[in-house]
């Protein structure tokens, strides 16, 4: 069989391409490639040698040795995922999907680990496959100080690390509190209730919501919203009297399944009052219920970037805002 002379005939054929191969066709060092391919920050690269490398590597079909990557950085390229021990939501899958995209552009693997609030051997068997610890929620003291004593770093909404607080988790939430909260009021709505789970594992993110939601009220010199809580499964139908007694009028609720909820009890009810109900996730099905439910909608893929941006270190400067719209259905 004849053997190419020429480098840059490179086939699959052949061997696995390596950044030698990518440099020698980009004309540039191995350096330039590994700063291009792991977009190292701190490092300028021109936009025509960026492009070069990018070319070079699409064209030998180059795909970076993760395993020879996390060796040579002395740490792993993996993130665990650690995932309450809950009911898994729509929306949490949507922005697993997103988080996967975000970390798979940086050639970072995003592994799911499910670990309850009372588990308190939540960072056994992990060992050193992972670098970093990643939690959308508040993560108990003890599982951060289990996962850190193994070597991890802890990102979490309340990590007792200052650098590593997933601030905007808890902002972005907050945010669509405060949105569905000046929508209703838009419509004319004053009297406002909140509604969410009456199971806490259901809705980790309330706490900021609810908050958010409280506050905006007040800043509009609204009376206090009511405050409900609803079973996924056999929700007290009392709970829409309460709201109908308070003179509740518009309703906010933690998602679009409990807003499900809620119209259930409303149909149900046969009350003269009429509600206003804003779900809180955008979910499809939301688009073919009747009545039309508004719903407050996230930029699943934003929020994500902006998490992979602070595990990374990289500077993250974000309007909060931007991530968050309303859906109007009415």
């Amino acid at each position: 069989m004849r053997m190419p002379h020429d480098h840059d005939s490179f086939t699959p054929h052949t061997r696995r391409a390596t950044s030698s191969d990518v440099a020698r066709r980009a004309g540039t060092s191995r350096a330039t490639v590994s700063y291009v391919m792991n977009n190292t920050p701190g490092i300028t690269i021109s936009e025509a040698t960026r492009e070069r490398v990018l070319k070079a590597a699409r064209d030998l079909k180059y795909v970076p040795h993760l395993a020879a990557r996390s060796l040579a950085a002395g740490r792993s390229n993996i993130v665990l995922l650690v995932l309450p021990d809950a009911p898994m939501t729509l929306y949490m899958l949507r922005f697993i999907q997103s988080l996967h995209r975000s970390m798979r552009q940086r050639s970072m693997i995003l592994h799911a680990y499910f670990a309850g609030a009372d588990d308190v051997d939540a960072a056994e068997g992990v060992g050193t496959m992972a670098y970093t610890v990643l939690a959308l929620r508040t993560l108990p003291v003890h599982q951060q100080e289990a996962f850190r004593s193994r070597g991890l770093r802890v990102f979490a909404p309340n990590a007792t690390v200052e650098q590593d607080r997933l601030t905007i988790v808890d902002e972005v939430h907050a945010e669509c509190g405060s949105a569905a909260t000046r929508f209703l009021v838009d419509r004319g709505h004053e009297r406002l209730g909140y509604a969410a789970y009456d199971d806490p594992r259901r809705d980790p993110f309330s706490h900021p919501r609810r908050t958010a939601v409280l506050k905006t009220a007040e800043s509009l010199g609204l009376p206090e919203p009511v405050m409900v809580r609803v079973g996924a499964d056999n929700p007290d139908p009392e709970v829409i009297v309460t709201l109908a007694e308070a003179g509740v009028t518009g309703i906010i609720t933690y998602n679009d399944d409990v807003a499900l909820i809620l119209l259930r009890l409303v149909r149900e009810a046969e009350l003269d009052e009429t509600f206003e109900v804003i779900g809180g996730s955008n979910l499809p099905y939301t688009q073919l219920m009747y009545p039309n439910l508004s719903s407050v909608d996230r930029d699943t893929d934003g929020l994500a970037d902006a998490i992979v941006s602070q595990i990374r270190g990289e500077p993250v400067a974000i309007d909060v805002a931007s991530l968050v719209r309303v859906i109007d259905r009415s």
